[in-house]
């Protein structure tokens, strides 16, 4: 079934647009957006947020809010995968904005405190 309707999207820009414009959903970056991501989010192996609940992020990008170093630690958090793809064979992690948004807006005041955390230790230095 979710390749049937997925060959109903001539392209992967048609994905992306029908589930941000029609159904209002924030989507990942496209080249977030895999094939096996995109059939997992028709068969609702994976979710993706309501555009109007999505808490956006202003990260600093300091080395200690990197997520290289926050991916190993979220993976353990079943729901926060849900809305990410399965980590690639080559080893990609979620693109920067995406992985903040989503954590903030799951997890507000952990993202909160980390900034705040970060902040305070650049202000020490």
């Amino acid at each position: 079934m979710a390749q049937e309707l997925l060959s109903r999207f001539r392209s992967k820009e048609d994905f992306i647009s029908y589930m941000q414009n029609q159904l209002q959903l924030y989507v990942p970056p496209e080249k977030m957006l895999n094939r096996d991501f995109m059939k997992q989010l028709l068969v609702e192996d994976k979710k993706l947020l309501e555009l109007r609940h999505v808490i956006h992020a202003s990260v600093p990008r300091f080395d200690e809010l990197s997520v290289k170093k926050f991916w190993p630690l979220m993976q353990r958090d079943q729901v926060f995968m849900q809305y990410m793809p399965d980590p690639t064979p080559d080893g990609r992690l979620p693109e920067r904005e995406y992985f903040w948004n989503v954590l903030n807006t799951l997890h507000t005041a952990y993202v909160q405190r980390l900034i705040e955390h970060a902040n305070a230790q650049r202000m020490t230095l």
